[in-house]
């Protein structure tokens, strides 16, 4: 009851300190600073559209790529496991997808000339029967992938274990209904 009593006395006079700061007129800036300002945020703007200008779209990014087969070193093709589906999205140096059974994503680095390199790949967690084989093989390539290569609706990452070759869906945005 006490503790109550003090609190009803002393919450009127803090509001009323703050109530007397807030009605009391804001001090004018200097043009020094708000100069400072305004070259300050136009470094920012013009470091940021530089960066964007360093790194352009490449000609696979913006596609949903499909997994058709696993190639190896020797160059036998192995096709995906029935009724599996492997699918793939490069967009701004950020890779995500499904890899049969579980979800993943990462950045990468990728050059025009055809260089490639995943990193910080992460997946969910979850188990799937018949699967995880696939799915860890697919994944083993993806990290271990050191170029790349699109020609029309095909595109091949390939490592010194083998390659991964995909074909790439209608971009998303592109996507159109059909003609009736």
């Amino acid at each position: 009851m006490k503790i109550v009593f003090a609190f009803a006395i002393v919450l009127p006079f803090a509001m009323a300190s703050c109530a007397s700061k807030s009605n009391q007129p804001a001090e004018p800036e200097s043009a020094a600073s708000i100069d400072t300002t305004a070259q300050s945020a136009a470094t920012t703007a013009d470091s940021t559209a530089v960066a964007q200008d360093t790194m352009p779209q490449l000609e696979f990014e913006a596609f949903d790529w499909t997994l058709l087969n696993f190639i190896d070193p020797n160059g036998k093709v192995s096709p995906l496991r029935y009724n599996s589906t492997i699918v793939v999205k490069l967009v701004n140096r950020k890779v995500s997808g499904f890899g049969g059974c579980n979800n993943f994503y990462g950045t990468y680095t990728a050059t025009e000339n055809g260089e490639i390199r995943f990193v910080e790949l992460n997946r969910s967690d979850i188990i799937c029967q018949g699967l995880m084989g696939q799915e860890a093989r697919f994944i083993k390539l993806l990290q271990g992938a050191t170029s790349w290569k699109r020609d029309n609706v095909e595109l091949r990452l390939s490592g010194p274990e083998g390659t991964l070759q995909f074909a790439h869906n209608i971009p998303v945005k592109k996507r159109l209904l059909p003609v009736q």
